[in-house]
């Protein structure tokens, strides 16, 4: 369709089509039928040449047309009127190269109030444009597209027309969406060749109108003309029409889709074979499939002789049966402690339909129990809690299609912690004596808290032996047979178990430990350059009192107190002899004060392998008479009321606190007191005259270092050692 020829101003077409574009003249060919002066009217518009747009500033005169020569510009009616004489002649807007060429494109024509006009808006050889929010009244011809594929017309209105709203005529793949148009004709019309076009969301009215048609698509049964095929209308109302949907042959291949045919005198009218309504009973040989009757998916013919209360089910691919895509969005790489927010939002829906989401946790590393947060919305938020790798899985649906799924991979990156032990070595590392274990050594180079895992890899066999806490960082165990014990400690950071770290403890028997060591001390004595006499001496008091120790240890529990605290007594009185022996011979000048020392070291480190002996709790490093590097302990079992006794500490290991009992078999000056294992005092727990009984003392450990500590009873010229474990 050609615009009308006007020859009254060939000069001014030139104008616009040759000289530098600098005013609206030069991008819009504004003209007035039966006007002498075309350019009269420019004070109605506002150019801004940066947007391209023209902005109409008020109602053109009566018989005013516009024809758009270029590309890429916007023509803004604001609310305001382009009418003509009758609607017999004339066309409002005509967006169209010179001689209807294709070729024009992204051009805009909005908000403008057309009417009495042959045609309201007509778009030639024009690609990827649109018409929207206009407002037609009494135009033969709302919208007419020729040649022109790709284009946008949507939420438009118009009544009152005498043929058809919306026309189409050899163009394709455009979208005619939430119309509402009223006419007595037709108020959508396809014409040859016009294909694969989308028509959904309009509100189509024939008025009840005989003749009135919904959507026609037609002219295809004249010779030599190309039929409308592969067009989509769904969810359209189309009501109060003699016909529906109006077919010509041989058009085929179209799709009619959760539309609304209510108030129709009938739904469909000539409807060759291959066009798909979706309803049953099958209709003039198209395709239809019944389902059950809570699908909402249905074309409702509520008052056609075709109804039936069907509801149809879309079983045919092509466009309508697409499903939407998701896009879960570009994998990611967090470090530890990190919190990840998806996002679904590049998802997408062929029709445009509104997504639901449906995120999960497709994999995760071992062990994690991590989850999704808000697993329902566009964004939802992920925390991981283990090191690795993590498939996160999104599907979307548009209430009709659900998605195939889409997968993000999210990469915790950690540094492993490394696992560090210590401990405490013993002159001599002897059954019975508890060792103390540290793994505060570890460390986390991401500066994550640790958590401890101790276990014996290897132990003597038969041995019974465990930790006083697998799961914290400084435990003790105490080895029951002598043997090699090999012990294991792994750390992990929240993420990743470190690689493991171990350490092998030798223990040895009494017998054995006390042979070593006596064998040393005796090399100790003759390298000290005493005479014969002077050495057997020294050694036969510390004989002496080794051997009433070995007699304690062999009688054990079944001994009374008295029994047992009488030997101690003995070889508390050897020992004695020993120590101001070895003071006299450093006084006299015989043994050096350094010789004196490693005796006295080598003495004690004898004595630490009998049962609840010590180290010297003195502070000095020459203790001397009843100051001896040794407190006696009764044996184990149950101590009489009234004997002198000191039992072992409950709990122990212990943190904070623990309580220490001891019985007191006269009236005494008691002393309590603890000892760090380098003599040192830490707390003085009591220290007054006490009654014969049990006594019982709560001591609060919280202020000391984890560690091995002993504490001392004494009451008169008693003494009684003990170890405790302080473990936090």
């Amino acid at each position: 369709m050609k615009l009308p020829q006007v020859r009254l101003f060939p000069v001014l077409v030139a104008f616009a089509l040759i000289l530098p574009m600098r005013s609206l003249a030069q991008q819009v060919f504004v003209y007035s039928w039966g006007l002498a002066t075309p350019n009269a009217d420019r004070n109605l518009w506002n150019w801004n040449a940066g947007t391209k747009t023209a902005t109409l500033l008020g109602d053109l005169p009566v018989g005013t047309s516009i024809r758009v020569l270029e590309s890429g510009l916007t023509l803004d009616g604001g609310g305001h009127t382009l009418s003509g004489t009758d609607y017999q002649h004339g066309i409002g807007i005509s967006v169209s190269l010179v001689g209807d060429a294709k070729g024009i494109q992204n051009v805009t024509v909005k908000n403008f109030v057309i009417k009495d006009l042959y045609k309201g808006i007509q778009f030639s050889g024009c690609l990827n444009s649109s018409i929207t929010q206009n407002t037609f009244t009494n135009t033969w011809q709302a919208i007419a597209l020729f040649n022109s594929d790709g284009n946008t017309i949507q939420e438009n209105s118009g009544s009152g027309n005498s043929s058809r709203e919306i026309f189409l005529h050899i163009s394709s793949g455009n979208l005619i969406a939430n119309n509402t148009l009223t006419t007595p004709k037709s108020q959508i019309y396809l014409q040859e060749a016009s294909s694969n076009n989308i028509i959904r969301g309009n509100t189509l009215s024939g008025g009840g109108v005989p003749g009135s048609i919904g959507i026609e698509i037609g002219y295809a049964s004249i010779p030599n003309k190309t039929p409308c095929i592969n067009n989509s209308f769904y969810d359209n109302n189309i009501v109060g029409n003699a016909y529906g949907v109006y077919i010509w042959q041989p058009n085929t291949g179209n799709e009619f889709y959760h539309n609304n045919f209510d108030g129709n005198g009938n739904p469909l009218a000539t409807y060759p074979a291959g066009n798909v309504f979706y309803l049953d009973p099958p209709i003039g040989g198209n395709y239809y499939s019944n389902h059950s009757n809570v699908d909402v998916n249905k074309n409702d013919f509520a008052d056609s002789p075709y109804r039936n209360d069907n509801y149809p089910w879309v079983e045919k691919s092509g466009w309508l049966d697409r499903t939407p895509t998701a896009n879960a969005g570009p994998d990611r790489t967090i470090g530890p402690g990190g919190t990840i927010q998806l996002d679904g939002n590049a998802s997408s829906d062929p029709e445009g339909q509104p997504l639901t989401y449906s995120w999960s946790v497709a994999a995760k590393p071992a062990g994690s129990t991590a989850e999704l947060t808000n697993a329902t919305s566009v964004n939802p938020t992920f925390h991981p809690d283990k090191g690795g790798q993590y498939t996160i899985r999104l599907t979307v649906s548009d209430g009709r299609h659900t998605s195939a799924p889409a997968e993000v991979r999210i990469t915790v990156t950690n540094t492993r912690p490394t696992a560090i032990i210590t401990y405490q070595q013993q002159t001599e590392d002897i059954v019975s004596v508890p060792i103390q274990l540290d793994g505060a050594g570890s460390s986390d180079l991401d500066g994550q808290a640790l958590t401890y895992k101790w276990t014996f890899v290897s132990k003597p066999a038969g041995s019974a032996a465990q930790f006083s806490d697998a799961s914290i960082v400084s435990p003790s165990f105490v080895p029951d047979l002598p043997g090699d014990y090999t012990v294991q400690l792994v750390v992990n950071d929240g993420f990743d178990d470190s690689v493991p770290a171990y350490v092998t403890i030798s223990i040895h028997s009494r017998a054995q430990a006390v042979e070593t060591l006596t064998e040393t001390t005796q090399t100790l004595i003759a390298d000290a350059g005493l005479s014969s006499g002077e050495a057997t001496s020294l050694l036969s008091k510390l004989d002496g009192a080794l051997g009433k120790l070995n007699e304690v240890a062999q009688l054990g529990s079944s001994a009374p107190g008295n029994t047992s605290s009488n030997l101690y007594t003995t070889a508390q009185n050897k020992l004695d002899a020993f120590v101001n022996q070895l003071d006299a011979l450093v006084n006299s000048g015989r043994i050096s004060e350094a010789s004196a020392d490693a005796l006295r070291t080598q003495v004690q480190a004898i004595i630490n392998t009998f049962p609840g002996s010590s180290d010297n709790p003195g502070n000095g490093p020459k203790p001397k008479g009843t100051d001896a590097s040794f407190q006696a302990e009764g044996p184990a079992g149950e101590i009489e009321s009234h004997d002198f006794g000191l039992m072992q500490n409950a709990p122990n290991p212990f943190n904070p606190s623990t309580t220490i009992e001891y019985t007191v078999p006269e009236l005494s000056s008691v002393s309590l007191k603890v000892y760090d294992l380098s003599g040192h005092e830490v707390a003085n727990l009591v220290d007054r005259e006490q009654q014969p009984g049990r006594y019982q003392f709560r001591f609060d450990g919280s202020h000391l270092p984890s560690g091995v500590y002993i504490y001392r009873l004494q009451a008169g010229k008693l003494t009684i050692s003990k170890k405790l474990v302080n473990s936090k």
